[in-house]
C-alpha cells in the first residue's frame, strides 16, 4: 500500500476513536475510559505484531536502544495522556464539531512547525497557503 491510503485509513479509524470518545463522554469517566481504549489498542498491536511475525518468519526479537526506548515510552503517555484531555473536552461541554477542528488544526500548525524548524522540511506556497485557510477556518468557527 501507498502513503495516502495510509493516510485514509488512519483518517477513518482515528475518526471511529473520536465519534466513540464523544459518545463516550457522557457516561464514562475520562480515566478509566482511557485505560481500556489504551490496553485494547495494546491488545490490538500484540496480536497484529505476532501474526506479522509468524507469517514473515522473522524473530519477535528485534533491540531498543535506550534513547529509543525512552522516545517510545514519551510517546505512549502522551497518547493517554491525550486521550484522557480529548475526552475531558467533551465532558467539559466541547461540542463534537468544535472540539475536532480545534485539535486537529491545532495539529496541523504543530507539526508544520515542528517539520520545517526540526526536521528542516520545506514548506511550499501550496502548503502555507493551506495552513493559513485552515487556521483562518479556525478562526471563523469561533466568530458568534
Amino acid at each position: 500500500m501507498n502513503w495516502l491510503l495510509y493516510c485514509f485509513l488512519t483518517i477513518f479509524f482515528y475518526g471511529v476513536h473520536d465519534i466513540i470518545l464523544k459518545q463516550l463522554s457522557d457516561s464514562m469517566n475520562a480515566t478509566v475510559s482511557s485505560i481500556i481504549i489504551n490496553l485494547s489498542a495494546f491488545v490490538c498491536l500484540l496480536i497484529y505484531f505476532i501474526v506479522r511475525s509468524a507469517y514473515k518468519g522473522q524473530s519477535m526479537i528485534y533491540k531498543i536502544g535506550s534513547g529509543n526506548l525512552i522516545l517510545l515510552l514519551i510517546a505512549g503517555a502522551c497518547l493517554g495522556i491525550a486521550t484522557i484531555t480529548f475526552m475531558k473536552a467533551f465532558v467539559s461541554g466541547g461540542n463534537f464539531s468544535m472540539v475536532l477542528p480545534i485539535v486537529y488544526i491545532g495539529i496541523i500548525l504543530l507539526s508544520a512547525c515542528v517539520g520545517f524548524i526540526v526536521f528542516r522540511e520545506q514548506l511550499n506556497l501550496k502548503q502555507l497557503l493551506g495552513i493559513t485557510l485552515s487556521v483562518v477556518g479556525l478562526l471563523l468557527l469561533f466568530k458568534n
